[in-house]
């Protein structure tokens, strides 16, 4: 039997890739902002770009906010 070259228990993963960001924390304040930015007529990705966070979270944001509109 050969041995497995894949990468081996333990070992730390490899750093992270140039361009990259981590995870964003949703502050109350982010929130806020977003309802804010919501309520003036700012489109979904123009939110994203400005809070620097994505589009999806701003989305999850007005859900919670109830902020759309049901299918």
């Amino acid at each position: 039997m050969g041995l497995c070259v894949h990468r081996k228990p333990g070992r730390p993963a490899a750093p992270a890739k140039a361009g990259r960001r981590g995870r964003a924390k949703i502050t109350d304040e982010m929130r806020k902002a977003v309802g804010e930015m919501v309520a003036a007529g700012q489109t979904g990705a123009a939110i994203a770009k400005a809070l620097k966070i994505s589009l999806p979270s701003v989305q999850n944001i007005k859900k919670a906010l109830g902020l759309v509109k049901a299918r």
